[in-house]
Protein backbone atom coordinates (compact mmCIF):
# COMPACT_ATOMS: atom_id res chain seq x y z
CA UNK A 1 0.00 0.00 0.00
CA UNK A 2 2.69 2.50 0.72
CA UNK A 3 4.55 1.80 -2.49
CA UNK A 4 1.13 2.83 -4.19
CA UNK A 5 0.86 6.01 -2.30
CA UNK A 6 4.47 6.86 -3.04
CA UNK A 7 3.90 6.14 -6.72
CA UNK A 8 0.11 7.78 -6.93
CA UNK A 9 -0.81 11.03 -7.93
CA UNK A 10 -4.33 11.64 -7.75
CA UNK A 11 -4.63 14.46 -10.37
CA UNK A 12 -2.09 12.84 -12.94
CA UNK A 13 -4.14 9.35 -12.69
CA UNK A 14 -7.30 11.36 -12.88
CA UNK A 15 -6.58 13.06 -16.26
CA UNK A 16 -4.74 9.81 -18.13
CA UNK A 17 -7.75 7.88 -17.25
CA UNK A 18 -10.07 10.60 -18.06
CA UNK A 19 -8.21 11.33 -21.75
CA UNK A 20 -7.66 7.50 -22.06
CA UNK A 21 -12.04 7.07 -21.65
CA UNK A 22 -12.18 9.76 -24.37
CA UNK A 23 -10.13 7.54 -27.23
CA UNK A 24 -11.98 4.47 -25.58
CA UNK A 25 -14.57 2.65 -27.95
CA UNK A 26 -17.10 -0.08 -27.36
CA UNK A 27 -15.28 -2.93 -27.08
CA UNK A 28 -15.47 -6.28 -28.34
CA UNK A 29 -15.87 -9.37 -25.06
CA UNK A 30 -12.35 -10.87 -26.47
CA UNK A 31 -10.11 -7.50 -26.83
CA UNK A 32 -8.52 -8.15 -23.17
CA UNK A 33 -7.75 -11.90 -23.62
CA UNK A 34 -4.14 -12.33 -24.16
CA UNK A 35 -1.11 -12.24 -22.24
CA UNK A 36 0.80 -8.35 -21.16
CA UNK A 37 3.30 -7.08 -19.23
CA UNK A 38 3.58 -4.46 -16.82
CA UNK A 39 5.63 -1.51 -19.02
CA UNK A 40 7.57 -0.46 -15.93
CA UNK A 41 7.99 -3.82 -14.75
CA UNK A 42 8.10 -6.16 -17.30
CA UNK A 43 8.99 -9.46 -15.39
CA UNK A 44 5.32 -9.42 -14.53
CA UNK A 45 3.40 -10.75 -16.46
CA UNK A 46 -0.28 -11.20 -16.61
CA UNK A 47 -2.80 -13.56 -18.57
CA UNK A 48 -6.49 -12.73 -19.24
CA UNK A 49 -9.51 -14.95 -19.82
CA UNK A 50 -13.16 -14.59 -20.34
CA UNK A 51 -15.07 -16.76 -17.35
CA UNK A 52 -18.28 -18.61 -18.15
CA UNK A 53 -20.29 -15.38 -16.64
CA UNK A 54 -18.39 -13.36 -18.54
CA UNK A 55 -16.33 -11.64 -16.79
CA UNK A 56 -12.82 -11.04 -17.42
CA UNK A 57 -9.75 -12.47 -14.76
CA UNK A 58 -5.85 -12.16 -14.62
CA UNK A 59 -3.30 -14.33 -13.43
CA UNK A 60 0.06 -14.01 -12.59
CA UNK A 61 2.40 -15.95 -15.40
CA UNK A 62 6.28 -15.81 -15.77
CA UNK A 63 6.53 -13.79 -12.98
CA UNK A 64 10.49 -14.79 -12.85
CA UNK A 65 12.59 -13.08 -10.02
CA UNK A 66 9.91 -13.13 -7.79
CA UNK A 67 8.77 -14.95 -4.97
CA UNK A 68 4.56 -14.96 -6.55
CA UNK A 69 3.31 -17.78 -7.63
CA UNK A 70 2.23 -18.32 -11.21
CA UNK A 71 -1.49 -18.68 -11.55
CA UNK A 72 -2.61 -16.56 -9.07
CA UNK A 73 -5.30 -14.55 -9.79
CA UNK A 74 -4.43 -10.52 -9.75
CA UNK A 75 -7.71 -9.44 -11.88
CA UNK A 76 -10.54 -10.47 -10.43
CA UNK A 77 -14.54 -10.01 -11.75
CA UNK A 78 -13.75 -7.47 -14.58
CA UNK A 79 -17.08 -6.59 -16.72
CA UNK A 80 -17.46 -4.42 -19.72
CA UNK A 81 -19.09 -0.87 -18.25
CA UNK A 82 -20.83 0.47 -21.95
CA UNK A 83 -21.56 3.59 -19.94
CA UNK A 84 -18.17 4.51 -18.48
CA UNK A 85 -16.28 2.65 -21.52
CA UNK A 86 -14.03 0.85 -19.06
CA UNK A 87 -13.41 -2.61 -17.63
CA UNK A 88 -14.24 -2.66 -13.86
CA UNK A 89 -13.42 -5.03 -11.51
CA UNK A 90 -10.92 -5.83 -8.54
CA UNK A 91 -7.07 -5.85 -8.51
CA UNK A 92 -5.86 -8.26 -5.85
CA UNK A 93 -2.15 -7.05 -5.07
CA UNK A 94 -0.44 -10.58 -4.78
CA UNK A 95 2.27 -9.76 -2.09
CA UNK A 96 -0.43 -9.84 1.03
CA UNK A 97 -4.39 -10.08 -0.91
CA UNK A 98 -4.61 -6.68 -0.56
CA UNK A 99 -7.97 -5.41 -2.84
CA UNK A 100 -8.64 -2.27 -4.93
CA UNK A 101 -11.23 -1.15 -7.23
CA UNK A 102 -9.87 -0.95 -10.73
CA UNK A 103 -10.91 0.23 -14.16
CA UNK A 104 -8.94 -0.73 -17.28
CA UNK A 105 -8.94 1.50 -20.68
CA UNK A 106 -8.30 -0.60 -23.70
CA UNK A 107 -6.20 2.61 -24.63
CA UNK A 108 -5.39 0.75 -28.12
CA UNK A 109 -4.96 -3.36 -29.25
CA UNK A 110 -1.49 -3.34 -27.49
CA UNK A 111 -1.64 -1.30 -24.67
CA UNK A 112 -3.99 -1.95 -21.84
CA UNK A 113 -4.47 2.05 -18.73
CA UNK A 114 -5.42 0.38 -15.42
CA UNK A 115 -6.28 3.02 -13.13
CA UNK A 116 -6.46 1.60 -9.64
CA UNK A 117 -7.94 3.19 -6.42
CA UNK A 118 -8.20 3.46 -2.61
CA UNK A 119 -10.24 5.60 -1.20
CA UNK A 120 -8.69 9.12 -2.36
CA UNK A 121 -5.53 8.04 -3.76
CA UNK A 122 -5.37 6.38 -7.54
CA UNK A 123 -2.17 4.88 -9.40
CA UNK A 124 -1.59 4.41 -13.09
CA UNK A 125 0.31 1.18 -14.35
CA UNK A 126 0.19 0.93 -18.46
CA UNK A 127 0.66 -2.93 -19.48
CA UNK A 128 1.89 -3.93 -23.00
CA UNK A 129 0.32 -6.98 -25.00
CA UNK A 130 2.79 -9.93 -25.40
CA UNK A 131 2.91 -11.32 -28.93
Amino acid sequence: MKRLIEKAALAVGMVLVCAASVQAQSQPANSLIGRWKDEANPTMQTEFSLQHDDRFQGRLINDTGQKLKNGLVVFKDFRWDEQAKTYTGTLIKPEDGTEFNAAIVLTNENLLTVSVKKFFMTRTIHFVRIK
